[in-house]
């Protein structure tokens, strides 16, 4: 998985916690468990798209989980709270842009090449 494709799988993953929204939220309203459904999701979407693209299945488990692992350590917990209730408050562009900020962080977790690729 290419780090370059952290803000679409971010994306992908705030528009599931967008459509639960009801109600503005703030980031100091964002709790723990919200964080981690954001988190979960992350790599969720990155599993998936991994999937779509056939790349073999363990290259793409362990990059995921490295891109997830870093964005765990280095993105702030205010930032993830923005993230998430940018994402509730259905802005995913600002979700997306807050998690992009640290896309350069995420290249030290290995790309999986496609299925097929030359090695």
């Amino acid at each position: 998985m290419k780090a370059s494709l952290l803000p679409r799988i971010a994306l992908l993953s705030t528009a599931l916690i967008a459509s639960q929204a009801f109600a503005q939220r703030t980031p100091d309203s964002v709790t723990d468990p919200e964080i981690g459904q954001l988190q979960s999701s992350i790599e969720e979407g990155c599993v998936s798209r991994g999937a779509e693209r056939k790349d073999p299945d363990k290259e793409v488990a362990d990059s995921c989980s490295c891109a997830t692992q870093v964005l765990r350590l280095k993105v702030s917990k205010k930032e993830w709270q923005a993230a998430v209730a940018a994402a509730f408050n259905g802005d995913k562009q600002t979700a997306t842009d807050i998690l992009a900020r640290h896309q350069q962080e995420v290249t030290v977790c290995k790309p999986v090449q496609a299925a097929g690729a030359a090695k």
